[in-house]
């Protein structure tokens, strides 16, 4: 079974996490999985928020944050990452506790036709597609631990039930695994 990895309901709306596109790799390298691009170059962001927000294993955005911790926890099931340097501005200091990472596997692995989408702007058949219910095809996922579905523009990360055992075991904070990545 696959999930989709997201943040917890604990998870503070006041943190914002900006990817700073102007001296940053493009995103759409992180979300295609392509590594080509992204050796040797720097991925700027900065996080603002009220409180510490790195005490949260996983921070959204651009192609979002993850902890030391949680990156090693991967790397010890499977070699499909790479950290991505990363130049974190948190209140005029850089964090080291935290890194971008570029996930190998970007996997045309949700079945459209049985999961739940609509456009985001419905009167134009140019707009995102959002998908709200996602059905997995298991089959294309056989072997895989961690992945970017190829179908969703904003780089979905899934992740298999035994990484999410993985996980768990090192009281992440922030994160949730939806089956399916039903949104509600």
């Amino acid at each position: 079974m696959f999930y989709v990895l997201d943040v917890s309901d604990d998870y503070p709306e006041d943190i914002t996490v900006i990817y700073d596109r102007t001296r940053s790799p493009r995103v759409k390298y992180f979300y295609e999985g392509d590594s080509r691009p992204l050796a040797g170059e720097t991925a700027f962001f900065s996080v603002e928020s009220e409180g510490d927000p790195f005490v949260f294993d996983y921070l959204p955005g651009g192609p979002g944050l993850f902890s030391i911790k949680f990156i090693d926890c991967v790397k010890a099931l499977c070699d499909d990452i790479d950290i991505i340097k990363s130049e974190i501005n948190h209140n005029g200091k850089i964090i080291k506790s935290h890194s971008a990472i570029l996930i190998k596997n970007s996997i045309s692995c949700i079945d459209m036709e049985k999961s739940n989408t609509y456009k985001m702007l419905p009167s134009d058949p140019t707009s995102p597609t959002v998908i709200s219910n996602r059905v997995f095809k298991d089959s294309e996922l056989d072997g895989v631990h961690i992945a970017r579905s190829s179908e969703d523009p904003y780089g979905t990360i899934v992740i298999s039930k035994e990484l999410i055992v993985a996980i768990k075991k090192t009281n992440p904070k922030g994160i949730t695994y939806k089956p399916n990545g039903k949104y509600e």
